[in-house]
């Protein structure tokens, strides 16, 4: 696995304006893989959101080459939710009746889900 360098990750997240700042009270002395950063999203990089945004971002910098194309075994196994049972038959009777799951992911963002977001100023004639 990759081990990103203190002086990296500062200079990659610089670079773009992240301002990073090591919180070492937090966690993790110099160089530990618990190392925590404190950052501050520049107003032009609106679609930074998330701490995973902040990794990608390093990750890209660095090299995703440096990184295993494979994720590190689990520490611990795998448990189903207590109610997998009854959802795996419900759904396998819903899908012998025909019916099929979908997913729809709306492009609105923080706006009410209505029916049209374009205001209707006046009606069209025929």
């Amino acid at each position: 696995m990759a081990d990103v360098p203190d002086k990296q990750i500062e200079s990659s997240l610089s670079a773009p304006g992240f301002a990073p700042v090591r919180v070492y009270q937090n966690r993790g002395a110099e160089g530990s893989l618990l190392a925590a950063w404190e950052c501050t999203q520049p107003s032009w990089r609106a679609e930074v959101e998330r701490e995973i945004d902040l990794i990608e971002e390093v990750a890209r910098i660095y090299g995703l080459d440096k990184f295993l194309p494979r994720l590190p075994a689990a520490r611990a196994g795998a448990a189903r939710l207590p109610h997998y049972e009854a959802e795996a038959r419900l759904r396998e009777r819903l899908i012998g009746l025909g019916y099929r799951e979908n997913h729809h992911h709306s492009p609105l963002r923080g706006r009410s889900r209505t029916r049209s977001s374009v205001p209707q100023t006046h009606s069209p004639r025929a």
